[in-house]
């Protein structure tokens, strides 16, 4: 029998020589002592007839009664007769409460901000426990989230569940002592969790020149600097922010591939129709959700050059190659000074 309940057990009482009467029951100690709170009921048995009579003995134990195994007797006694028959009598445990334990593998994890990690949670169920065990991360700061946040228990097997940690892109770079906790009902279970959240791949960016003096129909070039930082590579796409219709840069790509700064030449085309004037702009970084800028000042100048006349001066002047040295320096001065081409 077990603490705190009950056992039975039958007493046959047979009489001989014409008894009859009442016959008092009692539990006295054998080669044991009977435990404390163990008690034998009822107390007695009726013997009305030649027959034998079979009485159901109960014998109730307390939650405090001692575990063991006890060897005892039943006394009957009717006047002077006294007879007693041995008894033994286990008291065990009683049966452990439905329960689970947990456990994570691994039990820490390093994940970037913006990014996520994984470990495997373990419910073992115990002494029959079934039902559904809600989680929840305790002690993360905000921007830290847990996925999923339930499993069910349907089995005595063991149940494993791939948990998911997610870092916002927000959440500060550092160690966070977290607890996984699993919940049912009055059942509460913790584990320790160790997060390390890192910087997310960067990068940034500088030009030099900053500012650019371009005449119409013509170009400009600046360097342009990436500096990648927490492991970043990939390709980086770019752009002119803020120009005129007509200003046109290039090229619009560059990769990286490793840790050192890489340095590009972009080119800022101006058309002809380019209007004159300062343009405060920017140029534009762009891989996956990253995007950075960097200012750009491009002042435009109206185009170089005289009306058609001079250029019909340089185009004469081609013709004066075959005329002696020093004739053909008189003549290229008679030009500049505004003389005509006549020999």
């Amino acid at each position: 029998m077990q603490q705190g309940s009950s056992g039975q057990t039958t007493l046959t009482v047979t009489p001989q020589n014409g008894f009859t009467g009442t016959v008092n029951l009692r539990l006295v100690a054998g080669q044991d002592q009977v435990p404390q709170g163990l008690t034998l009921s009822p107390g007695s048995v009726q013997v009305s007839g030649t027959s034998p009579v079979n009485q159901s003995l109960t014998l109730c134990g307390q939650s405090t009664t001692p575990t063991g195994t006890y060897r005892l007797k039943v006394t009957a006694t009717s006047g002077s007769l006294i007879r007693e028959t041995n008894l033994t009598v286990e008291v065990t445990p009683p049966p452990s409460p439905p329960d689970f334990t947990i456990s994570l593998n691994p039990t820490s994890l390093t994940v970037q901000q913006g990014s996520s990690g994984n470990t495997t949670l373990t419910v073992t169920p115990q002494n029959g426990f079934t039902g559904t065990v809600n989680l929840a991360l305790v002690g993360a700061p905000s921007g830290v989230t847990l996925s999923p946040t339930s499993v069910s228990v349907t089995g005595s097997s063991p149940v494993t569940l791939n948990l998911t940690v997610s870092v916002g892109s927000g959440v500060a770079t550092g160690t966070y002592g977290l607890q996984v906790r699993a919940t049912s009902g009055s059942l509460t279970k913790t584990v320790s969790l160790n997060l390390t959240v890192t910087a997310a791949p960067d990068f940034t960016l500088s030009l030099n020149p900053t500012s650019l003096t371009v005449q119409q129909g013509s170009s400009g070039t600046t360097t342009l600097t990436i500096t990648p930082q927490n492991g970043f590579t990939g390709t980086v796409s770019l752009s002119l922010v803020g120009a005129p219709s007509g200003a046109t840069l290039s090229p619009t790509s560059v990769s990286v591939t490793g840790s050192s700064p890489v340095t590009l030449n972009l080119t800022v085309s101006v058309g002809s129709g380019v209007a004159t004037g300062t343009y405060g702009l920017q140029v534009r970084a762009t891989s996956g959700s990253l995007t950075k800028t960097v200012n750009l000042s491009l002042t435009v100048t109206a185009s170089g050059g005289g009306g058609g006349s001079a250029s019909r001066h340089y185009l004469d002047l081609t013709h004066l190659g075959g005329l002696p040295p020093l004739r053909r320096g008189l003549r290229e001065r008679h030009l500049r000074d505004g003389g005509g081409l006549s020999r």
